[in-house]
């Protein structure tokens, strides 16, 4: 009975705030902006000819439709404005967190479930919790991030290799509605695939995997076919920019630096904006002392495993 009051006095008031936001959304009926391409991306997709995601100044797109996806499953609410954007990332915020919790009520001990909470409600005071109101597509691609990453927590602790297959989705989507999502999702695929292959015998071993697979085919299928058929938009991110934009230090240079800018824990200046769970991929050169801390943690991560 005190675990369970001790939990409601450390989350309850976040969640409250949380579902507040439904009641702060905004009355916009003409959005402008990135909120007006969400808006057209989001039409287009529902008759069939948005293939890639949100536009980007380096001149391609996000990698896919997932930011449409998502909003899409919102249209069916009345009056088809502005506030169906929001609706969809404060519920999304919230299945993140409500995860989280409920995977770490399960994986650890009360204590330390507790301890998580008061860390989480911290950090989400801090960061401001109106936030998650915003379907601005950076802001959105971090609760994706948080579900993947909390598939990934549980797949590690010895949970069910099903969660596998959320880390594939959760991964997934965070990738598409920001690219600087790719390097997090990346190293998180990278060890979960791993880690599911030391557990090859357990029985759930080949449904997990064909599971995964099948989710990673469903979500890309779309940009894939744009790579092939269409405008050669992942060509493009890993290449270089597209149409007449000139050239910018990005594609898989700027992939790499930003998994060594994530495994040395050093953000860029828009992550440190947006707080150390940010998808934005660093814009700063890394360093030598970035590199080798990279470096040990890579070591350390491979013995670990092996061990």
């Amino acid at each position: 009975m005190a675990t369970g009051f001790g939990a409601i006095a450390v989350i309850g008031p976040i969640l409250v705030l949380l579902v507040r936001q439904f009641g702060s959304l905004g009355d916009r009926s003409i959005p402008c902006c990135d909120y007006a391409a969400l808006e057209l991306g989001t039409r287009a997709f529902l008759r069939g000819e948005q293939w890639v995601g949100l536009y980007s100044r380096e001149g391609w797109r996000h990698p896919g439709p997932a930011p449409f996806l998502w909003d899409s499953l919102f249209r069916i609410l009345p009056g088809g404005g502005f506030a169906e954007h929001q609706i969809a990332a404060v519920t999304l915020a919230l299945i993140a967190m409500g995860v989280l919790l409920l995977v770490l009520r399960l994986r650890v001990g009360t204590v330390a479930w507790l301890a998580g909470c008061l860390v989480l409600s911290t950090w989400l005071f801090q960061f401001d919790v109106g936030y998650f109101r915003e379907p601005w597509n950076p802001i959105v691609a971090m609760s994706w991030v948080l579900l993947a990453a909390t598939a990934f927590i549980a797949l590690a602790s010895g949970g069910s290799l099903r969660w596998m297959i959320a880390l594939v989705a959760g991964g997934s989507m965070a990738a598409q509605t920001h690219v600087g999502a790719g390097p997090i999702v990346v190293v998180a695929l990278g060890c979960a695939a791993v880690l599911v292959w030391k557990r090859r015998t357990e029985r759930t071993f080949r449904s997990s995997v064909l599971s995964s697979a099948g989710a990673a085919v469903v979500l890309w299928a779309l940009p894939i076919y744009d790579l092939v058929f269409g405008e050669h938009n992942l060509w493009y991110i890993f290449a270089g920019p597209g149409g007449d934009v000139p050239a910018k230090d990005f594609g898989l240079g700027g992939l790499m630096a930003g998994l060594v800018h994530i495994l040395s824990l050093a953000p860029g200046t828009q992550g440190l904006h947006f707080g150390p769970a940010s998808p934005f991929l660093p814009n700063e050169p890394v360093t030598i002392v970035q590199a080798a801390i990279a470096a040990i943690g890579l070591g350390l991560g491979i013995l670990a495993i092996r061990s």
